[in-house]
C-alpha cells in the first residue's frame, strides 16, 4: 500500500510541472500572435500612408503634406504609430512603428516595438514609362 501512496505523490508532482509548462507554452503562443498581428497592422498603416501621399502628390492637391487632412476618418486609429515619411521626387517610404505590450518574450527580448516600412513609385503622366510625351532633340 505504501508504493501506491508514494505514486500518487508523484503522479501529482509531474502533472504540476506539465501544467505550468502548458501554461508557459499558452502564454508564448499568446505573444507571438500578438506580435503578428501588431505587425500586420503596422504594414497595413504603413501601406495606407504610403499610397494616400502618393496620390496627393500626383494630384497636385497639397504641397504641404497633412496626415490629419488625407486620413480624416482613419486619423485616430494611427494616433499610437509613430510614423516617419521620406518623400522624394518619385518615390514615398513610410516607416510605421508601434510598441509591443507582451507578457513574457519581451523580458527575453531586448527590443519592445515593430516597425514596418512600405515604399510606392510615384509614375507621373509625362513620365518616359508611358510614353505619352514626344522627345525632341535639339541641335543649336
Amino acid at each position: 500500500m505504501r508504493s501506491k501512496k508514494n505514486e500518487n505523490g508523484n503522479i501529482s508532482i509531474t502533472v504540476l510541472v506539465f501544467m505550468i509548462f502548458i501554461c508557459f507554452f499558452l502564454i508564448i503562443i499568446l505573444d507571438f500572435s500578438c506580435i503578428f498581428v501588431k505587425r500586420e497592422k503596422t504594414e497595413n498603416v504603413a501601406e495606407m500612408l504610403s499610397l494616400a501621399i502618393s496620390q496627393e502628390l500626383l494630384s497636385f492637391k497639397h504641397n504641404d503634406i497633412n496626415i490629419e487632412d488625407i486620413l480624416s476618418d482613419e486619423y485616430k486609429n494611427i494616433k499610437n504609430y509613430e510614423i516617419d515619411i521620406n518623400i522624394s521626387y518619385d518615390e514615398v517610404s513610410v516607416t510605421a512603428k508601434a510598441p509591443l505590450n507582451l507578457l513574457f518574450v519581451d523580458k527575453l527580448m531586448k527590443k519592445n516595438s515593430i516597425s514596418s516600412t512600405a515604399t510606392s513609385r510615384i509614375i507621373y503622366p509625362w513620365s518616359e514609362d508611358f510614353g505619352f510625351c514626344k522627345k525632341y532633340r535639339f541641335s543649336f
